[in-house]
């Protein structure tokens, strides 16, 4: 069996490597970096060095592949991060086309459903459009990221706090980087037949504010609380590091009361896989470190 993966060396990309390494699967990463392909290679795999947007490339490199694995390196400072997003789509779609691969495991996000979360809406759409003869194409919706935890690192040192446009009593909800990877390789290894653009959410763990200030202020060993601030307040931070309105808003109602509801919602209409993970683990093995250095 051969693979493809998109993602580099990237929270999913990596352990996903692993994982089919481990299996004794023919697995070829597709990376931009000279760096990467290395430790790609030494990590069993076969790197391939390239551009995601350049579609020779991309259809040589899926060519005879069993499955590939679309992961897309948006950039929320690109003023035009949809446009480009949707650029790539596009390039990979053709690509695969092209190639003839059958079989696609789709990474997408939480909140997919709707056009105002985020900006994964728009590229299952073109997913959608262009791959419905293919025999298994499958969306995979992670939620929040554990690593995304490391976007309070600032506030936590300075002011023991946390600031967050959800409300105190909004669920919020988290994965690992590996559960994900977990369920892709399951995917891959044994393609979904039975629906075509199936969603399949994965999550880790759950959590309200009450519930995030005793495990941040547990793994800390100090008093740590969780302050709600405006959706305006929310989207002006994020525009004074530079991120443009538009794309700030894409974010930012991922937690806001108006839309984190229907996420939830969502999430908990598809097939949901719950991960072994644990957010107070996540604090004590990954984040205390680094907030201690």
């Amino acid at each position: 069996m051969k693979v493809v993966l998109m993602g580099s060396r990237g929270h999913v990309a990596k352990p996903l490597t692993d994982i089919l390494v481990s299996k004794g699967i023919d697995t070829t990463v597709i990376t931009r970096s000279e760096d990467n392909a290395k430790l790609i290679r030494e990590s069993g795999a076969t790197a391939a060095v390239g551009s995601g947007f350049d579609k020779e490339f991309l259809t040589k490199t899926f060519r005879d592949a069993d499955c590939v694995f679309v992961l897309l390196a948006g950039d929320i400072f690109l003023a035009d991060a949809l446009d480009q997003m949707i650029k790539q789509d596009t390039v990979i779609c053709d690509a695969i086309l092209e190639s003839a691969v059958e079989n696609v495991v789709y990474l997408s996000s939480i909140g997919s459903d709707s056009p105002d979360l985020g900006f994964h809406y728009y590229c299952e759409e073109v997913v959608k459009k262009k791959l419905g003869g293919l025999r298994s194409v499958v969306f995979v919706r992670p939620t929040g990221f554990f690593t995304n935890l490391f976007n309070y690192m600032s506030t936590l040192k300075s002011q023991k706090a946390i600031y967050s446009n959800s409300p105190r009593n909004q669920v919020l909800t988290f994965v690992h980087p590996d559960d994900i990877a977990k369920v892709c390789a399951d995917l891959i290894l044994t393609p979904e037949l039975k629906e075509k653009f199936k969603i399949i959410g994965v999550e880790s763990d759950r959590a309200d504010a009450v519930e995030l200030e005793k495990l941040f202020s547990d793994a800390l060993g100090t008093d740590i609380k969780y302050i709600t601030i405006s959706d305006d307040d929310a989207l002006a931070g994020f525009m004074k590091l530079g991120i443009t309105k538009e794309n700030g808003k894409k974010v930012i109602n991922f937690y806001s009361d108006k839309y984190h509801n229907e996420a939830i919602a969502n999430v908990n209409k598809h097939t949901n896989v719950i991960g072994t993970h644990k957010l107070a683990d996540y604090l004590k093995t990954d984040f205390v470190p680094v907030y201690n250095s």
